[in-house]
């Protein structure tokens, strides 16, 4: 299917091209992007600057976390990155939009990848801590300490983010308990 494009001029005059489905994003159309999808529209289409849906939704004013869970729901790959570098993930923590870095943590974006822009080659870690967003910088490091034990992506997902220690715990008690019982 060709996608039906839309052009806007942005306020240096660049003509920006977009699909229905990055405006039904950006704008809380949850029903408009469900029914685009539905008929097929590509999930991961970019538009002339690089941009997704996802990064749409996740960097709007206020986050769109349900259109996020929408297109991550339908595939969206959260580590697409735009003309600039920036991932859905970036975006969303540069915002401080805790409930989308959260929904794209657990589909397992990746938190290392760095951005191109301005030659500071930020992670969303360091895009949250330079905006002063504190609870979506804690979030994303909670989360890396997860992934550090080894428990890998889709149990740091499950496990809450804020119990790392609590995984910790039982990990090392299991560790114990399989050591204590080889000694007897």
């Amino acid at each position: 299917r060709r996608a039906v494009e839309y052009n806007y001029f942005d306020a240096d005059g660049q003509i920006i091209t977009f699909s229905l489905l990055h405006a039904a994003a950006a704008n809380r159309q949850l029903e408009m992007a469900r029914m685009l999808l539905k008929q097929g529209a590509s999930v991961d289409l970019r538009d002339s600057l690089g941009g997704t849906a996802l990064m749409a939704a996740a960097k709007s004013q206020h986050g769109h976390p349900s259109i996020v869970l929408l297109l991550l729901q339908h595939s969206a790959n959260p580590d697409v990155q735009d003309n600039y570098g920036y991932t859905a993930l970036m975006l969303a923590a540069s915002l401080g939009q805790e409930a989308c870095v959260q929904a794209l943590l657990r589909a397992g974006a990746n938190t290392e990848l760095l951005d191109e822009d301005y030659g500071a080659r930020f992670t969303a870690l360091q895009w949250a801590e330079a905006k002063g967003h504190t609870a979506t910088a804690k979030l994303l490091r909670q989360h890396a300490s997860c992934l550090s034990l080894g428990l890998g992506v889709a149990l740091c997902a499950v496990v809450p983010l804020a119990w790392p220690w609590v995984v910790l715990s039982v990990v090392l008690g299991a560790i114990a308990t399989v050591a204590f019982s080889r000694t007897l």
